[in-house]
């Protein structure tokens, strides 16, 4: 969600950012925990379902274990599967905040601020880089009016 470091962008898109990042921040603990134990439990289970059906005899007796592995794999899968989900809310969230906010502008007019909201529809993969150039717009648009309404 946030392809440049902020301490390069001029602080007014620095606070929008932090506020979408701690809009977005328990739903992306959640997916990063999630995939976090995901990846070793598949691995452990890959490992292990493996080594007991090229190693261990055919003697021994291997199908409960090859279950229990089975299973472990299986809940990592869903956790990894679960992570997607919520990365995907996660994007989605971040979307509606950015909507969201460029609608209730009070600086830019109506028209801009479809022409904005409808570049975010269209291409929601440049959505935070669209977002930024609505914020430079912004600015300037309140800095021009602000000079203008002190020169009267």
């Amino acid at each position: 969600m946030n392809p440049f470091s902020i301490k390069e962008a001029p602080e007014f898109i620095q606070k929008e950012l932090e506020q979408i990042q701690e809009h977005i921040a328990p739903t992306l603990k959640k997916s990063l925990t999630f995939s976090f134990v995901s990846f070793p439990l598949i691995g452990f289970s890959f490992i292990n379902i493996f080594f007991l059906i090229a190693l261990v005899p055919d003697t021994a007796p291997k199908m409960i274990p090859i279950i229990l592995y089975a299973i472990i794999g299986s809940i990592g899968f869903a956790l990894l599967k679960e992570s997607v989900i919520k990365n995907k809310e996660i994007q989605k969230s971040g979307i509606a905040y950015m909507k969201e906010r460029i609608e209730n502008s009070h600086i830019v007019k109506d028209d801009i601020k479809v022409r904005y909201v409808q570049s975010i529809n269209k291409e929601a993969s440049k959505a935070i880089h669209i977002f930024c150039e609505f914020l430079t717009y912004e600015h300037n648009r309140s800095a021009f009016h602000t000079e203008k309404t002190t020169n009267y």
